[in-house]
């Protein structure tokens, strides 16, 4: 044998040639358009009809009606405002500084739905709201 036939061999090895090779290529290639898809259709983009926080918003405003002066998901409920008197107690279950003794000044907003009453009737008890 030879320098040259040692180094450079004239048989090459082939992995089943042209055919195989564009074969592979195309599951490769199919594998990713799924891929793809799959992430499209999960993410909404196939779908005309998708819920959108406008929409859902139109959807309430078409149930309950407008009310001006209000946001437009929150329209109903009451705006209270007061404290909170501690006894100390809770210290023992959180380091929260409203569990220690003394008051705690509170302002939230309760759903009218929960309640029992909308805001137009507590509007019309308790004076002015924001």
């Amino acid at each position: 044998m030879t320098l040259d036939k040692a180094l450079y061999p004239t048989k090459v090895h082939s992995t089943g040639g042209w055919k195989n090779i564009v074969t592979r290529l195309a599951l490769i290639g199919f594998a990713l358009a799924a891929v793809t898809g799959a992430f499209a259709y999960f993410g909404g983009w196939f779908s005309t009809d998708e819920l959108t926080p406008g929409r859902f918003a139109d959807r309430f405003e078409e149930v309950n009606g407008l009310h001006p002066g209000f946001r437009r998901n929150h329209a109903k409920g009451l705006g209270v405002s007061g404290s909170f008197e501690s006894n100390g107690s809770g210290v023992r279950l959180s380091k929260a500084a409203v569990f220690e003794p003394g008051r705690v000044p509170v302002t939230g907003r309760t759903p009218g739905v929960v309640l029992g009453f909308s805001s137009r009737r507590a509007t019309a008890n308790c004076g002015e709201l924001r």
